[in-house]
C-alpha cells in the first residue's frame, strides 16, 4: 500500500527546507497548486509520472524521489533542515526563489535605509526580472526533458 501520508511530510518538508511556499513550488514546477496541495495533505491518488518528475525538479530532490517515499516510506531525517539548502546558492538565485512580499520587504528596507524610493523600485523591477526569467528557464527546461 503506497505511503501517502509519507509522502504528505517529505514534500512538506522539502518544501520548507527551501523555503518555499506551495505556491513557489507549484509555479517552478509548472503544475497546479491544488497538486502541490494534494500531495501535501497525503490524498490518495495516482500521479502522473511527469507531474511527479517536475515536483521532484521543483524540490531540488533525485528524479524517482517520490515514487521511493510511496514504496519505502520516509524519515525526516532525509533532508536538510530548513534554509539549509539555500546556503549553497548565489544571490540572484536566492532572489529568483524569493516570494513576491520578500521583493517588497526589501524595498521597504531599501527606503528605510537611504530614503530612496527610485533605488526600491529599481531592486523590485530587477528582482522581479530574475524571478520571471528563472520561471521562463524552468519550463523550457521542463519542455526540452532536462
Amino acid at each position: 500500500m503506497p505511503h501517502y501520508d509519507a509522502l504528505s511530510k517529505a514534500v512538506r518538508d522539502a518544501r520548507t527546507a527551501l523555503l518555499f511556499s506551495q505556491r513557489k513550488v507549484a509555479e517552478l514546477a509548472g503544475v497546479s497548486l491544488s497538486l502541490v496541495q494534494a500531495m501535501e495533505t497525503g490524498e490518495e491518488r495516482s500521479y502522473q509520472p511527469a507531474k511527479k518528475r517536475q515536483i521532484e525538479d521543483a524540490l531540488q530532490r533525485p528524479r524517482g524521489w517520490i515514487d521511493q517515499i510511496l514504496r519505502d516510506g520516509y524519515s525526516p531525517g532525509d533532508l536538510p533542515r530548513r534554509g539549509e539548502i539555500q546556503a549553497d546558492l548565489t544571490p540572484r538565485e536566492r532572489i529568483a526563489r524569493m516570494e513576491p512580499t520578500e521583493v517588497r520587504e526589501i524595498a521597504k528596507l531599501i527606503i528605510e535605509a537611504t530614503g530612496n524610493s527610485e533605488a526600491a523600485l529599481d531592486w523590485v523591477e530587477a528582482a522581479n526580472q530574475i524571478r520571471q526569467e528563472s520561471t521562463e528557464s524552468a519550463k523550457t527546461d521542463r519542455r526540452q526533458g532536462a
